[in-house]
């Protein structure tokens, strides 16, 4: 699953604890990404790096799950024989590689119906095989923005998961059901969720076709 070489890694870990230790040395405060992973640092949860990175988890499994989208395309760069088939597909034969499928494989995922973001955790993610999760692609062709999408969910979800309590709305319709003809993965109808702060305070989320709304209710 790494697909980053481990002194690259490395120096951006370096490149972050650096200017960890110099905002905190200096007193430098910006209204970043940066800031709010080391105020999550400094507040009574003791939070570390690693620890909000674990947050990551459940998203992972979403997108086994629910990948944006069910299928990528490739095309052949020369002829290749499928193994233990007489299939031959031709150089620049295009391909559609069904993302959906094999990220619902019962060989590739266990129970893959079954909602389990430990499937990501460290030592599981290591024996994960190769390609079978790829919601944002694989190869070279990767998405571009994979890492800072992956990045602003890590914060996302911290700082939701650290302030709110989910909960299904009896709004969404159960199991949900997915639009057959829409190119991005959608969901049929709305899906309602509340969000519980306090006793005084819910703030309600919908997520309609993939446009997120919320308002609070007291």
């Amino acid at each position: 699953m790494n697909v980053i070489p481990a002194d690259v890694s490395e120096f951006f870990l370096k490149t972050v604890r650096n200017k960890v230790e110099y905002r905190k040395a200096n007193n430098v405060i910006r209204n970043d990404f940066l800031q709010i992973l080391i105020d999550f640092m400094k507040d009574d949860s003791g939070l570390t790096i690693e620890e909000i990175a674990a947050q990551a988890f459940v998203f992972f499994e979403v997108m086994r799950k629910q990948p944006p989208l069910a299928f990528s395309t490739r095309a052949c760069t020369k002829d290749y024989q499928v193994p233990n088939t007489n299939v031959v597909l031709k150089k620049d034969t295009a391909i559609l590689i069904s993302i959906m499928g094999i990220q619902h494989d019962p060989d590739y995922f266990p129970e893959p119906e079954k909602f389990d973001p430990k499937r990501f955790s460290p030592e599981n993610k290591e024996k994960l095989t190769p390609f079978s999760y790829m919601p944002f692609g694989e190869d070279p062709r990767l998405c571009i923005g994979l890492r800072f999408a992956f990045l602003q969910m890590k914060i996302a979800l911290s700082m939701l998961f650290k302030n709110y309590k989910f909960s299904i709305n009896e709004k969404t319709k159960l199991p949900l059901k997915i639009k057959p003809k829409s190119f991005v993965m959608s969901p049929m109808a709305s899906i309602c969720s509340e969000a519980l702060k306090s006793q005084i305070e819910i703030l309600s989320l919908t997520i309609n076709y993939g446009v997120l709304s919320w308002k609070c209710m007291g």
